[in-house]
């Protein structure tokens, strides 16, 4: 009877010190948020920071994508900012989940790649906001207008110095492998058209529209480090102050010009304004390898510049 009584306590005392041990266990309580910022994005690149909050000792978290239109990739699912890269025009909707060992929580948040389609040139364009302006982050590759008019192509034309109101696109050297990288290169009459050579709701931008943007990175003297590409991929060395801090993302895409010799590739770019100087010059805007800062002035309108479009 003793021994039964023993056995019994025994048994008993055997369960209450595990109970004990389990109720010892302390997990790391989740916190209530464990996103950074907004749910909703538009990015206005391809390539996108998760923000989640950091982790406590004891927590662990993964995101997952959750709805894709276009493919992407992640640099790490287990990094609460982890690296995103999709596709321009591409919509996404990602799951960040937290986990103590015990219990989860997730949060979603929902990421639009902001971009352009042209479809009347069947080409599409990145987009930046800089200030209240939303700008193409690539150069116009247009062969047609709106109306689906084409421009002319100008490639090998030669001299165009005595032609009246000449209205061509080039691609730079006449050679068409250039385009993808640098855009192209147009007269200035060829964009001083109504049939619009911009995507649909989107304009070659005015002086004052340039003005505008070059006295939101700070002014003349060094906005153009901002907006060049920086390293030397595209630039010669030693680009000077490129940052690409405002995510312009500017090529050294040269010029033509009006006699038909290309220029400057690698060492400067230069775009055009919608607003004349003269009747024979129009206001350009441009940028050099060896300088931070951006430039503009008067030039002939028969030369052939690159556009940078801006939203309406």
């Amino acid at each position: 009877m003793n021994n039964s009584i023993l056995t019994i306590f025994s048994v008993l005392s055997l369960i209450f010190i595990s109970s004990c041990n389990k109720e010892e266990i302390n997990f790391t309580p989740i916190p209530v948020d464990i996103l950074e910022g907004d749910i909703e994005y538009e990015a206005y690149d391809t390539t996108f920071v998760l923000t989640a909050k950091d982790l406590a000792e004891g927590l662990t978290g993964y995101w997952e994508v959750l709805l894709n239109t276009h493919s992407y990739e992640l640099s790490d699912i287990e990094d609460p900012k982890c690296l995103f890269r999709g596709e321009l025009l591409g919509h996404y909707k990602l799951r960040w989940t937290v986990t103590n060992g015990k219990d989860e929580k997730y949060e979603d948040i929902d990421i639009s790649i902001v971009g352009i389609t042209d479809s009347i040139n069947n080409e599409t364009y990145r987009v930046v906001k800089i200030g209240n302006q939303i700008w193409m982050a690539e150069n116009l590759k247009s062969t047609h207008y709106q109306n689906g008019d084409e421009i002319a192509d100008g490639t090998g034309i030669g001299d165009i110095s005595e032609t009246n109101a000449p209205k061509y696109w080039f691609p730079y050297n006449d050679d068409l492998s250039n385009v993808a990288a640098y855009g192209r290169l147009y007269t200035w009459y060829a964009i001083n058209d109504s049939r619009n050579v911009c995507p649909s709701g989107w304009h070659v931008p005015t002086n004052s529209e340039w003005t505008e943007l070059v006295e939101q990175l700070g002014g003349e003297f060094i906005a153009g480090g901002k907006l060049k590409e920086n390293g030397t991929l595209h630039w010669f060395n030693p680009n000077e102050g490129a940052t690409n801090e405002s995510g312009f993302t500017a090529l050294p895409g040269g010029m033509r010009g009006y006699g038909g010799p290309y220029g400057n590739m690698g060492y400067a770019e230069n775009w055009w304004s919608l607003s004349e100087n003269t009747t024979i010059e129009a206001y350009s805007w441009g940028l050099s390898f060896n300088n931070e800062s951006i430039y503009f002035g008067g030039s002939d309108k028969k030369v052939g510049f690159s556009i940078r479009c801006v939203k309406n």
